[in-house]
């Protein structure tokens, strides 16, 4: 084993030292890897995947180029902007020898990481090739027992009963996830990473790029490609045909769109409103909790097959958008306050609320503001849509009021005499529109069982239900916006002070899932 000189010329500049970070907050952990597209590092998946320690590390920090001894070089400067993992499997141990690398297991033990930062265009990088038989050539990585990037010439033997090489040598620990690098031609390339060795520092055992692993490491360094800087979302392609297993946002502020394929498949949120995107209507699946996991089933045959989310705030299809969010959100807010959030959609536009903008307003209240204040919120978003809300700034008080007897309290007519000249002479006198609206509601709540005006507080209560089976229960958003105006309107409309079953039925969907759990 000897160390690596010059290490700003390939393929010595796109090997990496990957330091690691966990969610169980203990020591940080060293591992290698190497830079095999624009901004694909390939590893290996245990190097940064740990079940013990609370699955994914938490971040990776990727330093090509490093030298290692006596501190930390950077060349080519440290990148922490991992955005996505395609890992072969979803858990590399798959339990035939807890905590050890068994010949089926290391023949997976893949990972590509993909970065937004292209660091391929600073550093280059080493082509990935399949080959299955033995060769002579050289295993590179940064082992804890070395002092830099270390290298060691070898001859590796492919075997013909798992996609893997044998290797009779060991740069050691923390070379985990370096490449086993072949050169024909003049060309060098990855055909293998480092999984795993003997205590004795004398054999390790390198997941092949050979058998099925060719195809999965192709279409994992082609995918990650919408992460990149500048990249739009949601972006064109689908996950790889191969690259099943799990897939891991990283980072906490970053918000991703991806896609489902016929594959069934995993998809771990790392923060930001990250969502996974599905080819049908919602009606064609079936969505359901499994402990902390949401699981989407396809029923349509063929096509996005059975996947499992923790993490994702969002899953999207054709017509309708889920917020997974918003029914842990509404438990933090009174339910009080959660229904007069409901009724003021009612009271402003008569419609019924959209999960995502009602949890706009749920977090609204939760970080302090009054129902006064969202409503006067909402009549200055009212003002900016005449043609869709009926407000506008011309309009009288008396046109105001009117509107708001028309949708909160059933009234075709508009107010009553006595109530007009209240509420506009309160207006005149500096009266909030939305504090007029609020306590209009609160009023109408309180004549709850009263024979004359109890079938108006019936009819607020079935809308709020309504709109808490909708927005809050179902977690649905139409995908257009127009789309949540109109059909919120027709599902207002549909209730009468007796029953919600028409106005439900509107909603054409009839699994139960709900994100109250």
């Amino acid at each position: 084993m000897y160390e690596i000189s010059n290490r700003t010329v390939l393929p010595y500049s796109s090997i990496c030292y990957l330091q690691c970070t966990w969610p169980d907050g203990g020591p940080a952990t060293r591992a290698s890897g190497i830079v095999v597209g624009l901004n694909d590092v390939l590893t290996a998946d245990h190097a940064i995947y740990d079940a013990a320690r609370g699955g994914f590390a938490t971040s990776i920090k990727v330093v090509p180029g490093a030298d290692t001894s006596p501190g930390l070089l950077s060349p080519f400067g440290s990148y922490t902007d991992v955005a996505v993992i395609f890992a072969r499997t979803p858990d590399w141990d798959n339990g035939d020898a807890p905590g050890l690398l068994t010949p089926d297991e290391s023949q997976f033990d893949l990972a590509v990481l993909g970065l937004r930062t292209p660091i391929g265009n600073t550093t280059g990088w080493t082509p990935v090739a399949s080959y299955a038989n033995d060769f002579t050539g050289t295993i590179n990585g940064y082992p804890a027992r070395g002092s830099g990037q270390m290298e060691e010439q070898i001859v590796a033997h492919a075997s013909a009963t798992w996609q893997i090489y044998d290797i009779d040598a060991s740069l050691g620990p923390g070379a985990s996830g370096g490449p086993l690098l072949r050169t024909e031609g003049g060309v060098t390339s990855v055909v293998g990473v480092l999984s795993s060795g003997d205590g004795a520092l004398t054999e390790t055992t390198y997941a092949a790029l050979y058998g099925s692993n060719w195809q999965w490491v192709q279409d994992a360094i082609h995918a990650d490609d919408a992460v990149m800087q500048g990249a739009q979302f949601p972006f064109a392609g689908t996950f790889p045909g191969a690259a099943t297993g799990i897939v891991a946002y990283m980072g906490s502020t970053a918000s991703e769109t991806f896609r489902s394929t016929s594959l069934d498949e995993s998809f771990l949120g790392r923060g930001g409103s990250d969502t996974v995107q599905f080819s049908g209507a919602r009606t064609d699946y079936r969505l359901s909790h499994a402990s902390s996991d949401i699981v989407v089933n396809d029923t349509v045959a063929g096509r996005d097959g059975r996947d499992t989310l923790e993490g994702p705030t969002h899953v999207a299809f054709s017509d309708f958008t889920v917020n997974l969010q918003v029914g842990a959100d509404s438990r933090a807010i009174s339910a009080w306050d959660l229904k007069l959030l409901e009724s003021l959609y009612v009271g402003f536009f008569n419609r019924i609320p959209e999960a995502d903008g009602l949890d706009f307003w749920i977090n609204q209240v939760r970080a302090g503001k009054s129902i006064v204040q969202v409503a006067d919120n909402f009549y200055s978003a009212a003002l900016q849509y005449p043609a869709q809300t009926g407000y506008s700034a011309a309009m009288t008080n008396a046109d105001f009021v009117n509107l708001v007897y028309r949708n909160s309290l059933g009234r075709s007519e508009g107010a009553d005499p006595e109530g007009l000249t209240y509420w506009t002479d309160a207006l005149a006198h500096g009266t909030s529109r939305g504090y007029l609206v609020d306590q209009i509601l609160q009023s109408a709540l309180s004549f709850k069982g009263n024979a004359t005006w109890g079938w108006v507080a019936d009819l607020l209560d079935n809308k709020a239900l309504v709109a808490q089976h909708f927005a809050v229960e179902m977690g649905l958003s139409y995908r257009l916006p127009e789309d949540s105006i109109t059909h919120g309107m027709q599902m207002a409309a549909a209730v009468t002070p007796t029953s919600t079953a028409a106005a439900v039925a509107l909603i054409g969907v009839s699994d139960t899932f709900s994100t109250l759990g």
